[in-house]
């Protein structure tokens, strides 16, 4: 199978960051061609949103800016905890912050302590599956004990903002999964090397992770987004910045995350097998 190659539009001069006219040849030579290619697209986004950033109008009476630990220096904001109308966003969003702080640190160990070298063995059958199973089950269960707003207190359970938020992560997982994950397979080339259960040759542990990870993705970029449009004033520029931002979670989310890279020696083959 031949490598498929993924072509971009070079980033324009004046939004290249200055960084990379310097350290192009290194980058070039560190990178596989296609992640190099994404590389520079990605850059080229984060200095964009930078630019439009730089030259907006601030609101005025600036708004108060509600946000949590560790996120407290990140340009996001909490919904108003005062509105009984926001509060059961507010409570959800605050524990996906919160959480997203535990289940990283937990793929943070696996990483740095190579964990991931028995999880993916022949004796390590299905580890994935527990550990991301795991993880995402106080995603899954959070209306049973997550505390209620004042506006849900008489709510049915399956009535409440959390639970509606959980039954979007649980389809929006089985169907990015089933369907989705093929699109990295046909045109990106990549593949799932570790040994479990499979669904639609999806290894089943990867349906849980993407509960866990796509809850934080939302929430971080639901609060990006209130940023942006509580902070600035109404303009053609804001309207702007609020798509690039988008875009640019959306591309780094779609297409940055799938490339892995595999430590030499590694059990699992490349992710990216060579040409043929």
């Amino acid at each position: 199978m031949k490598y498929i190659e993924v072509y971009s539009i070079r980033p324009l001069l004046f939004l290249t960051p200055p960084f990379l006219p310097q350290h192009e040849k290194m980058l070039s030579s560190f990178l596989p061609p296609v992640a190099y290619q994404m590389f520079l697209i990605l850059a080229t986004l984060v200095t964009l949103c930078f630019s439009l950033y730089k030259v907006q109008t601030p609101a005025s009476p600036q708004p108060k800016i509600t946000a949590c630990f560790p996120f407290n220096y990140l340009p996001v904001t909490l919904p108003d905890p005062t509105n009984k109308n926001l509060r059961a966003i507010y409570i959800y969003e605050k524990f996906c912050f919160q959480y997203s702080v535990v289940w990283m640190f937990a793929f943070f160990l696996i990483v740095a302590f190579q964990i991931y070298e028995s999880l993916t063995s022949p004796y390590g059958v299905n580890s994935y599956l527990f550990v991301c199973g795991v993880l995402s089950l106080p995603y899954i269960i959070c209306p049973l004990f997550l505390p209620r707003s004042p506006a849900e207190l008489t709510t049915p359970l399956h009535s409440l903002y959390s639970t509606h938020c959980t039954l979007f992560l649980l389809i929006y997982s089985f169907i990015g999964n089933y369907w989705y994950t093929h699109y990295f397979y046909s045109v990106l080339n990549a593949q799932y090397t570790f040994v479990g259960i499979r669904l639609n040759d999806v290894p089943v542990g990867m349906y849980f992770a993407t509960v866990f990870y796509f809850a934080s993705y939302h929430a971080f970029s639901n609060t990006v987004i209130r940023y942006i449009d509580v902070m600035y004033k109404q303009s053609f520029l804001k309207t702007v910045l609020g798509v690039t931002v988008v875009v640019s979670l959306s591309y780094f989310t779609g297409e940055a995350l799938p490339f892995q890279y595999q430590p030499r020696g590694s059990n699992s083959s490349p992710t990216h097998p060579p040409p043929q």
